[in-house]
């Protein structure tokens, strides 16, 4: 079975976050987040504190788009990682304001 496996520093990840942007209750369509989450999939050999099923925050914009097999993937930089989200499964995003959540 063929596998992506990044190199050196790369990961790959899938994009997690697929909430819509609402103001009052109203979807604003076109409107996306800046900053989103996504799930490591696989990490390079040079990468040791990282681990493929940690969820991440990057930038929408980051990284390189790869289709395979049918399936879309983020090839990303070590430094296009904002932030890893802590194990527990709760985001530090708060949903209703966009702010980081006051426990950090």
């Amino acid at each position: 079975m063929n596998v992506l496996r990044p190199n050196g520093k790369r990961i790959l990840a899938t994009i997690e976050d697929t909430k819509e942007v609402k103001h009052n209750g109203i979807i604003l369509p076109g409107v996306e987040k800046r900053i989103i989450e996504a799930k490591i999939i696989a990490v390079g050999d040079e990468i040791e504190d990282m681990n493929a099923g940690d969820v991440i925050l990057i930038d929408r914009y980051s990284g390189q788009e790869i289709n395979y097999r049918d399936q879309k993937y983020l090839m990303l930089k070590l430094d296009d990682i904002l932030a890893t989200i802590d194990q527990n499964g709760q985001s530090p995003m708060d949903a209703s304001t966009g702010s980081v959540a006051e426990a950090l």
